[in-house]
């Protein structure tokens, strides 16, 4: 028996001059992770503040309200989009004396702002491939580029506006380490005592002013789909506007606007056109400043535009004599359609006293006092 004691406590001696402690490695650990917590959560702020001075500086947009909140602003245009701002404040600087880079904009000698890169108090244009400044907003409202900030697999900051991702380099050319204890915001203060105007100080000392107004001009859809020669209504805001009409129609496209009724009357083409474009009304309001309202538009392909799960279709009869029985789709936003088999099928007409409808293997099958099992 003493034999077996003195082994077992050989064995937990052994056990225990064996065990190791942990604790430190995952400090560490967790220490790794929350630094890329913080780098994670400066990259996303400093994206949605890039992001944020486009709108700011988006020519068809003004604002109509200013609301001021714990964290700085809501900021309401004319489209109505709203726009978080959190007041301006200076971060702390990373652990190595670099602090986080800071995307603006700045105004050239052609009056057209142009994206900038301030990295350790060196503030320079940021260039596409062919060394050409990178414009907030494309010629006759084409889309600009917005750079996108991120953190590459070394750990140190990058820039990407479309053509890859390169790393931000400073003074002496070295690519910037990435700190989440550093940046500041790209928005220093916001001036909202003037009735007429918002001015925005960016932290690269640039100056935006944004016109204010009562007015408002959108539709309340960003994108529709409308089958081939189909008109559809479309709901607008429109709010103390005195004119508007058509800027830009896709090709084979048709629209009017009614500003009594708030609403947009589009004709998708029979054949031909475009099969999708931006389609945009240009409004004044009261005080004579310019609005643009925009939606896309695109026609369903064929065969595929009834096919929302919220939609419905319904069969009506038709009789023995006069009217062909047909089939109307009610889409998610209750807009009727009509003639749905006759537009799947080349005209074709699916006969008198339609009596029944079903669903299978994605086709509809009718049962009529003529034929049976029609397709659509």
């Amino acid at each position: 028996m003493k034999k077996i004691g003195y082994l077992l406590l050989s064995l937990t001696l052994l056990l225990v001059g064996c065990s190791y402690d942990d604790d430190n490695i995952w400090n560490k650990v967790n220490d790794i992770e929350y630094r890329l917590a913080e780098i994670e959560e400066v990259s996303s702020r400093l994206n949605k503040e890039i992001e944020a001075i486009k709108i700011v500086l988006d020519s068809s947009k003004t604002i109509v309200a200013v609301t001021e909140t714990k964290e700085g602003y809501v900021i309401t245009f004319s489209d109505g989009d709203t726009m978080p701002i959190k007041n301006g404040k200076d971060g702390e600087q990373g652990k190595d004396g670099k602090s986080a880079p800071i995307i603006g904009v700045k105004k050239a000698n052609d009056g057209l702002y142009y994206w900038t890169l301030t990295s350790q108090d060196t503030t320079e244009w940021l260039l596409d491939e062919s060394g050409y400044k990178l414009a907030v907003e494309g010629k006759e409202g084409a889309e600009g580029i917005t750079p996108q900030i991120g953190v590459d697999d070394k750990g140190f900051w990058t820039v990407n506006y479309g053509k890859g991702t390169t790393q931000i380099l400073d003074e002496q050319g070295n690519p910037v380490k990435a700190h989440g204890d550093g940046g500041e915001s790209l928005f220093k203060e916001i001036d909202t005592t003037n009735p007429n105007f918002v001015i925005f100080h960016l932290t690269n000392g640039e100056v935006v002013v944004v016109k204010r107004t009562d007015a408002q001009f959108f539709f309340n859809d960003k994108e529709v789909t409308a089958p081939q020669g189909e008109t559809m209504t479309l709901d607008m805001n429109i709010k103390n506007i005195h004119f508007a009409e058509a800027l830009k129609i896709p090709e084979g496209w048709d629209a009017e606007i009614n500003l009594e009724t708030a609403k947009a009357t589009i004709v998708a083409p029979k054949e031909g056109g475009a099969q999708a474009g931006m389609l945009s009304f240009i409004a004044l309001d009261n005080k004579n400043n310019t609005l643009i309202a925009t939606v896309f538009v695109k026609i369903a392909n064929e065969g595929t535009g009834y096919t929302n799960k919220y939609g419905t279709f319904v069969l009506a009869e038709g009789n023995m004599t006069t009217v062909n029985g047909t089939l109307f789709y009610y889409d998610e936003k209750g807009v009727e359609h009509a003639d749905v088999f006759e537009k799947a099928n080349a005209g074709a007409e699916v006969g008198n006293v339609l009596q029944d409808m079903f669903i299978a293997n994605n086709k509809i099958y009718f049962i009529t006092k003529m034929e049976i099992n029609k397709v659509v």
